[in-house]
């Protein structure tokens, strides 16, 4: 799905959970991660992917700035959030924190747990 070949197999595979639930301008959005400059900001608090789409692309069609998140839950531990944000039609960040702002490292585990996706 996302073709973006400056992410890392972590990056994409979060990317590829998150964009396999249907919403508003989900197309559009999976067009402009690919054609992305991206840039990394990574803390122990969050992770964030930052998208700079070509100025070519259409803008997609999306009514809010976080049109899909994602839960991940873990056994003992709090979920995990990641959130995509999208400006005035163009994607703009992935970012991924803890519920309870615990550390978090940039290969945790999303294999073999429940996911809740929210509009």
């Amino acid at each position: 799905m996302v073709t973006n070949r400056t992410l890392s197999d972590n990056e994409k595979e979060w990317l590829e959970l998150v964009l396999s639930h249907e919403f508003d301008g989900r197309t559009d959005i999976v067009r402009q991660i690919s054609s992305s400059e991206i840039k990394r900001e990574y803390t122990r608090a969050f992770l964030a992917i930052k998208f700079y789409p070509s100025k070519l692309e259409k803008p997609a069609n999306v009514k809010c700035r976080v049109p899909i998140e994602v839960r991940i839950f873990y056994q003992d531990e709090a979920p995990t959030q990641l959130f995509l944000h999208v400006v005035g039609g163009y994607v703009n960040e992935l970012e991924i924190i803890r519920a309870d702002s615990s550390e978090i490292t940039k290969d945790f585990n999303i294999k073999g747990v429940k996911v809740e996706f929210v509009k």
